[in-house]
């Protein structure tokens, strides 16, 4: 599934100087289809995704327990804490 196909809102925007550094991204359309029946569909994120190609790095460099932990470029978590429930690029 390509995350083109799934609705995006942002979570947050760091810029200095006017130019955007870094943006979080969040979608409960992202969590509902990463879960059937309380498992998961995927096993982790493709970053810069193009003709099957992009950049994967494992989930000890890129999963993060929770949005306010983004620091810097192709992380990823999923947030259970709210009742909503949301996926963070």
């Amino acid at each position: 599934m390509y995350s083109s196909k799934i609705n995006w809102n942002i979570y947050e925007s760091i810029q200095s100087g006017g130019a955007i550094l870094r943006q979080t991204w969040q979608s409960s359309d992202a969590y509902n289809a990463w879960f059937t029946d309380g498992d998961t569909n995927f096993v982790g994120i493709l970053f810069d995704a193009n003709d099957d190609y992009g950049n994967w790095q494992p989930d000890s460099l890129s999963k993060i327990d929770s949005p306010e932990f983004v620091n810097d470029i192709y992380q990823w978590g999923i947030d259970e804490d709210d009742e909503i429930g949301r996926a963070h690029v």
